[in-house]
């Protein structure tokens, strides 16, 4: 295979501010307003150094400002990929050009993202598949992590009173390698090494680390820097952020990634590298062992579904949150068309009304996933109906049939999602994460890559249970064809966040880079709860009367706005197939510069 190409310039993601002085002065615009997010080196494998470690002091966790958001469209007619990484796009996209289908490129991705992508992805995190192939079929592959044999509820709870968001305690058991092998042995056409291949390239030569990687790095620094091995993976000799002329390169992960291809996944789940957490574990306080390992099993779920104004919508079930999204959706069939197809302050009211309403729901009833309003199955229509009633009385948007349970925040922080079609028709909506930016903030000498924290905040402690999350991968289909395939980051938001690109599309006309890229209003637990983006067509007036109707506490992101902000927004990496006109239009969310790539040309 060769040698990766370095990523494209990154101001392809953002517009021109300063347009009448010319494009050799946006560049260095861009370039100062991203400082130090294009790359960095760590050429040769860390060396041991004395248990104390070296804090600085916190580098601007704010990060820098993005001056305009402006997404790209990648259009082919032969296979799309889009992630949060050109360089796991790329990976993606040379395997369809290969004759590898859908799935081949969603696990290679999948791989290449644990390595550029150590924020929010890799070898310690879990991973969600839904998949619907071009025979019609549709399932949902679920790499979650069991809650560990040995666990120590009592600590976890203390570490939750105190606020305690990182640490080795926090780690669950990682799916993410077995669902991906799952998922290629069962419905892909290549072998693990060859998924593998560019992931190991990349953590050999190096990759770009993106501005949001780096924004990311930039807030949990502290963390990072407190942790004896996370930090020689992502830090420059365990000290610096990573620069603009630098290239990160990962040998302990390669080493990791190499083991695998050539002895397969029981070498993780059953052989040395179980045995190697499982030591870490006891000695550090943790709690996963070799039988949580060795009992680990993938499952395959029956799809939640749901419908949109004609269209059938596939998302993801329990322990993720499909049932959101096609609840809220649900809810706005029911609303009147015209006000939320047309730009205005009713419109956003309705929306911020029905994205608090479908998390209170939620929240409630995918906590627990048999859970029930007395002779009806969460979503359903009736519920949708009777909240469609509320919001169009002007009703207020409160708890409905018993007070919900405190806030899961399990991962609260950051997911990531790949979206992924072929020319064959099979499409793959895939959503991973490690809970938290980097995970529990902790890692496993020589093994290269961050634990997940997954349970902070779980409703449920007990061995071997499985706790929910919000991740919600999702595909529309149109009379039984792909039609948009999504997902996003952004945590309780998700289903908001998803429904309103979904509205956008369908409602309101959109083109998909139009869709992503227009501002958002969703609901989250976080407080404030309303969340909103003063960026077009959203404006300051809007907001305003917005406030004089009732919504006093909002979180606005205005631009120019540190990229963190908009992160609360989510990422979603979107994919719109056109069948009359035998078109893929793939567009990846602006708020963390997320890449599109098409197929050019089909090799075998």
């Amino acid at each position: 295979m060769k040698r990766l190409m370095k990523p494209r310039a990154l101001c392809r993601t953002m517009a021109q501010s300063h347009p009448r002085r010319g494009s050799s002065f946006l560049l260095l615009m861009v370039c100062s307003a991203v400082v130090g997010l294009v790359g960095c080196s760590v050429a040769s494998p860390p060396t041991e150094t004395p248990d104390e470690t070296v804090v600085l002091n916190n580098p601007q966790a704010k990060g820098p400002p993005i001056f305009e958001l402006r997404a790209v469209a990648e259009r082919s007619s032969k296979g799309m990929v889009v992630s949060s990484s050109r360089e796991a796009s790329e990976v993606g996209a040379r395997i369809l050009e290969s004759g590898g289908n859908a799935v081949d490129a969603a696990v290679a991705a999948a791989l290449a993202l644990g390595v550029v992508e150590p924020s929010e992805s890799g070898l310690g995190g879990i991973t969600y598949l839904l998949l619907h192939l071009a025979d019609g079929r549709s399932v949902a592959i679920d790499g979650s992590g069991p809650v560990p044999l040995n666990i120590d509820s009592e600590r976890i709870f203390e570490m939750a009173e105190n606020s305690q968001n990182f640490g080795i305690e926090l780690a669950t058991v990682p799916g993410t390698l077995a669902a991906l092998e799952h998922a290629r042995e069962k419905y892909g056409t290549r072998t693990l090494p060859q998924l593998l291949e560019p992931a190991i390239e990349l953590a050999d030569h190096g990759y770009h680390i993106t501005a949001f990687g780096q924004t990311a790095l930039m807030g949990y620094y502290d963390e990072v820097a407190q942790s004896r091995y996370l930090k020689r993976i992502v830090l420059i000799r365990g000290i610096e952020i990573p620069s603009p002329d630098q290239v990160i390169t990962r040998p302990l992960l390669a080493r990791t990634l190499r083991l695998i291809a050539a002895r397969g996944i029981d070498e993780f789940y059953r052989g040395s590298i179980a045995k190697q957490i499982s030591r870490d574990m006891k000695r550090r306080g943790g709690y996963l062992c070799e039988n949580d390992f060795a009992l680990f099993q993938v499952r395959e779920l029956e799809p939640v579904r749901g419908s949109y104004r004609g269209k059938e919508i596939v998302s993801f079930p329990s322990p993720g949150s499909g049932s959101g999204l096609i609840h809220a959706l649900n809810i706005l069939e029911q609303l009147p068309q015209a006000t939320i197809a047309r730009d205005s302050v009713d419109r956003y009211e309705l929306l911020t009304k029905v994205f608090k309403a479908v998390h209170l729901d939620h929240h409630m009833y995918f906590l627990e996933p048999e859970g029930r309003i007395p002779g009806l199955t969460y979503p359903s229509l009736m519920m949708a109906t009777e909240r469609a009633s509320e919001i169009l009385n002007n009703e207020p948007v409160e708890a409905a049939g018993k007070t919900p349970a405190p806030w899961h925040t399990a991962d609260s922080a950051e997911t990531t999602q790949i979206s992924v079609m072929d020319r064959l028709g099979n499409v793959v909506s895939l959503t991973q994460t490690l809970g938290r930016l980097y995970g529990s903030k902790t890692a496993c000498p020589r093994l290269g890559f961050p634990y997940n924290s997954l349970l902070e905040g779980a409703p449920e402690l007990e061995p071997m249970t499985i706790n929910p999350t919000y991740m919600a991968p999702s595909i529309v289909l149109d009379a039984g064809t792909p039609y948009l395939v999504l997902g996003s980051a952004g945590s309780s938001r998700i289903p908001g966040i998803l429904a309103g690109v979904i509205s956008n599309c369908i409602d309101r006309k959109m083109n998909l880079r139009d869709a992503i890229e227009a501002g958002r209003i969703v609901w989250g637990a976080e407080s404030p709860g309303f969340h909103v983006e003063i960026i077009p067509p959203i404006t300051e007036d809007q907001v305003t009367e917005l406030r004089r109707r009732g919504f006093k506490d909002v979180y606005l992101a205005r631009l120019p706005t540190p990229m963190g902000r908009l992160a609360r927004f989510g990422a979603v990496n979107a994919i719109q197939a056109h069948p009359k006109r035998r078109t893929l239009i793939g567009v990846g969310d602006p708020r963390r510069h997320g890449c599109a790539v098409g197929v050019k040309k089909i090799r075998r």
